[in-house]
């Protein structure tokens, strides 16, 4: 009440360098991309209570990511875009597209009205692409 805070629990289960992790707060737990900027990196899920990891899904690599009502859109390191569900239990996936064939993409999607926009993050000073997809 005072502005005191008390350290509930700590650990290096999800290290969200890339993007921060979406809190789906009536279920308790978070959905994040785990480590640094890597190709390898999985999406973990992770209990708010007591940090412990509830599932990882290890094809994705690092990416950017939003909440998109009950659901996740995603894009991973090497340019796939993913919409999934999560649980506490697990992940599904709804729809998957490889957008981009450069690496790396760590850009989160956006989302306005009917169109869900993509960019990626080239290596060796290219230009970056940003792309434009309708969604139905």
């Amino acid at each position: 009440p005072a502005g005191k805070m008390k350290l509930i629990w700590k650990n290096m289960n999800l290290n969200t360098q890339i993007a921060n992790a979406m809190l789906f707060a009536k279920e308790g737990y978070l959905v994040g991309f785990h480590g640094n900027t890597c190709a390898t990196n999985p999406l973990v899920a992770m209990d708010v209570k007591t940090g412990k990891v509830l599932w990882e899904k290890k094809d994705v690599g690092s990416g950017g990511v939003i909440k998109c009502g009950r659901n996740l859109l995603l894009i991973g390191y090497g340019g796939k875009v993913e919409l999934l569900t999560p649980s506490r239990t697990g992940v599904t996936v709804l729809q998957s597209m490889q957008v981009f064939t450069s690496t790396p993409c760590w850009t989160a999607p956006a989302v306005a009205g009917s169109k869900a926009y993509f960019r990626d993050n080239p290596k060796g000073g290219t230009k970056s692409t940003l792309t434009c997809y309708a969604v139905k």
